[in-house]
């Protein structure tokens, strides 16, 4: 087995990348094991934690604070994130994707949208801290008033959507399954004339 070296990725073509060697892959079915029940443990912890932020922020009028609709936010992309979790171990059980091509797809949109939500969620999160820490109270109050946030939260989806879906729908890129999930290779030749 070759070992990789940073340098190496000046030297790699993206028609090369993807590879059918599976570097990665748990052939141990104990390892296999092992990594399913802890990404169910995740998932089984994540759904009702994240289910109790939102509802907590929701009935609890003293946690309704610009902050906290990014919370939210966040919350209900890691929750799509848990949902989708339990494909992927299942996969991981039965060495290959069990379900059809059409579920694939589903999971690694949710998947890849979900992540970059959090990201994009997580920056927003930052900024709002860092606006209140080095502007006047009177501004902060200003850009992150009602309109602005259902502006900044609806930016949060559509903006990675845009990013995952268009892509695809371009027809750059491929889905690849593999033994632990659904992928998307971005570096595959696109053929979208837009």
């Amino acid at each position: 087995m070759s070992s990789f070296n940073l340098s190496d990725i000046t030297t790699i073509e993206p028609s090369n990348f993807w590879t059918t060697e599976k570097p990665y892959r748990l052939d141990d079915p104990t390892q296999r094991l092992l990594v399913a029940i802890f990404t169910c443990t995740i998932s089984f912890v994540g759904i009702p934690g994240n289910i109790l932020v939102i509802f907590a922020v929701c009935i609890s009028r003293n946690l309704q604070t610009s902050t906290n609709a990014f919370v939210v936010n966040l919350a209900f992309s890691d929750l799509i994130t848990f949902l989708v979790l339990p494909f992927n171990t299942a996969a991981l059980l039965e060495e290959e994707w069990p379900l059809p091509d059409s579920v694939c797809k589903l999971v690694s949109a949710l998947t890849h949208i979900s992540a970059g939500a959090s990201i994009v969620n997580l920056a927003l999160i930052a900024f709002n801290r860092y606006y209140l820490i080095t502007r006047p109270r009177s501004k902060y109050d200003q850009l992150y008033g009602p309109r602005n946030m259902v502006l900044m939260i609806t930016f949060s989806w559509l903006y990675v959507i845009a990013v995952i879906i268009v892509p695809p729908a371009c027809d750059f890129g491929r889905r690849v399954l593999t033994t632990v999930s659904c992928l998307h290779n971005r570096f595959a030749t696109p053929n979208c004339v837009l």
